[in-house]
């Protein structure tokens, strides 16, 4: 499990101008740079389509436009209030068969499910640490190991294999890296 420290620190709640099948128009105050919030995850906290989570694939900072991954299952409007938080995503690869798959998490207190918190967090009383699945997707296939380890820095081996063709991959990633 790994921290996603590669996307910037965004916190921003809004309601939707507007929506299509696959797309959501933010907030006038929303940022004007194009794919800012590409690779992150949007939610829909309240009103039309409330729950619903989306992944942003694309962003015109012009006309304040997201493009999501998919189709909404019910489309937003202009009473759907949104969030986007970065603050605790977390990666998990792992093998499932002959495929590596990613996962996306985040998690949550049983009692606010709009609210992500680490994954180490300590519930109040009475709720539980909730886990978020934002995105699963196959990463790597015909593998045939997949070994991780730490000394000091984080190891990993992949092989893969396809009929009579191996191929073995080894790198270290450094914590600055994480």
């Amino acid at each position: 499990l790994f921290h996603d420290g590669h996307l910037p620190l965004i916190l921003e709640l809004g309601v939707a101008q507007g929506a299509s099948q696959n797309t959501i128009i933010l907030t006038s105050s929303a940022s004007s740079q194009d794919d800012y919030y590409k690779g992150v995850f949007l939610k829909i906290i309240s009103g039309t389509g409330s729950g619903q989570i989306k992944k942003i694939i694309e962003y015109n900072g012009t006309s304040k436009t997201a493009t999501i991954k998919g189709n909404w299952e019910t489309t937003p409007d202009t009473t759907s209030n949104y969030k986007i938080d970065t603050s605790y995503y977390y990666i998990y690869y792992f093998k499932d068969d002959i495929n590596v798959k990613r996962e996306a998490l985040t998690y949550y207190f049983s009692g606010d499910s709009d609210t992500y918190v680490p994954w180490n967090a300590e519930p109040p009383t009475g709720q539980t640490l909730e886990q978020q699945l934002l995105e699963e997707e196959i990463i790597g296939e015909y593998v045939s190991s997949l070994k991780f380890w730490q000394s000091p820095v984080v190891n990993i081996a992949l092989s893969l294999q396809k009929g009579d063709r191996i191929l073995n991959l080894q790198t270290k990633v450094f914590g600055r890296n994480l």
